[in-house]
C-alpha cells in the first residue's frame, strides 16, 4: 500500500510521459471545417458557465509495468489547480491524503505517521511530468474542460471512430500545441493531448461516461503514458458542484509529531 499511496501521488499530478498515440484524422471540406471550428468555439465559451469547484467519490487504479492496485476515496477539484484526494480502506479509513494548489503539496500517510510537503517541482516524481505541462492547470485536464483564454485555432478534422472533430490549438503567448477531439452535438471533450513540438504526443487523456446537464462532467478518465507506464484510470460518481470550497479547504494537516520530510 505504500507504493501504491506514492504512486497515486505522482499519477494524480498527470506524471505519465511519452504517449505513443496517434489519432487518426480525416481532412474536411472548408466549409464543414469551419462549421467545427465555431462549435469549438462555443464549447469554450459555454464552459464559462460551469462551477469553478467540485467534489466526487473516486476510485483510481494504477496500470503500469511495476505496480497495479486500486484505491478508492474522495477527491475535490477547484480551478485552476487545486485538488484534494483522501485514499480510504474498506472501513471509510485515511490510508492517504494529499492536498495542493498546483505548486505545494502536503502528503500524509497517517499508518507511518509521516508528512511530506514542499514544492511540487521539488519532490521526487517531478522528473517524471510531461515536458510542459503544468500542474496549476490540473483541474481541467482532470474534470474534462479547456481552461480559460485565447487560443489560436488550426486544423479541424474528423475522426473515424466517432461523430467527434478533431481540432489543433495553441493558447495565445505559449508555443505548445494542443489536439482536442470533441462532440460538437453533446459539447464533451472526448480526447485532449499534449504535443511535443515535433508533434508527438506528450499526454493523453480520455473522457467517457458523462453526467448529463449544461456542464457534463465525467465518470471515467484514463490517462496514458508510454509501454513503459501503461495507464492511470479514474472512475468517478456523485459528483457534486462545491463553489463555496476556498483554498484552505485544500489544506491537509497532522499531528505534530509526524515525521516531516521537507522539499523546497
Amino acid at each position: 500500500m505504500r507504493a501504491l499511496a506514492a504512486l497515486l501521488l505522482g499519477g494524480s499530478l498527470l506524471v505519465l510521459v511519452g504517449c505513443a498515440y496517434r489519432p487518426s484524422q480525416l481532412p474536411l471540406p472548408v466549409a464543414e471545417a469551419a462549421v467545427g471550428r465555431e462549435a469549438f468555439r462555443k464549447l469554450l465559451g459555454d464552459q464559462g458557465i460551469c462551477d469553478r469547484a467540485v467534489d466526487a467519490e473516486a476510485t483510481v487504479t494504477l496500470d503500469l509495468p511495476w505496480q497495479t492496485g486500486t484505491i478508492g476515496g474522495y477527491l475535490q477539484l477547484m480551478a485552476p489547480g487545486y485538488l484534494k484526494f483522501i485514499g480510504v480502506n474498506p472501513l471509510g479509513q485515511p490510508l492517504m491524503l494529499l492536498g495542493t494548489d498546483g505548486v505545494d503539496y502536503r502528503y500524509i500517510l497517517p499508518a507511518e505517521r509521516k508528512l511530506s510537503e514542499g514544492r511540487l517541482a521539488e519532490a521526487a516524481f517531478s522528473s517524471f511530468l510531461p515536458r510542459g505541462f503544468e500542474p496549476r492547470s490540473s483541474y481541467y485536464w482532470l474534470i474534462g474542460r479547456l481552461r480559460p483564454g485565447k487560443v489560436r485555432i488550426g486544423e479541424v478534422s474528423g475522426d473515424p471512430e466517432t461523430d467527434g472533430l478533431w481540432v489543433k490549438f495553441r493558447y495565445e503567448g505559449e508555443e505548445q500545441s494542443e489536439l482536442a477531439l470533441f462532440d460538437p452535438r453533446q459539447r464533451r471533450l472526448l480526447r485532449h493531448l499534449l504535443l511535443a513540438k515535433d508533434g508527438r504526443t506528450v499526454l493523453e487523456v480520455a473522457y467517457d461516461s458523462y453526467t448529463s446537464g449544461d456542464c457534463p462532467l465525467p465518470g471515467q478518465v484514463i490517462i496514458r503514458g508510454d509501454n513503459r507506464f501503461g495507464r492511470l484510470v479514474l472512475r468517478l460518481s456523485n459528483w457534486l458542484p462545491a463553489d463555496t470550497l476556498t483554498a484552505a479547504d485544500f489544506a491537509v494537516t497532522a499531528p505534530s509529531d509526524f515525521v516531516r520530510i521537507i522539499n523546497k
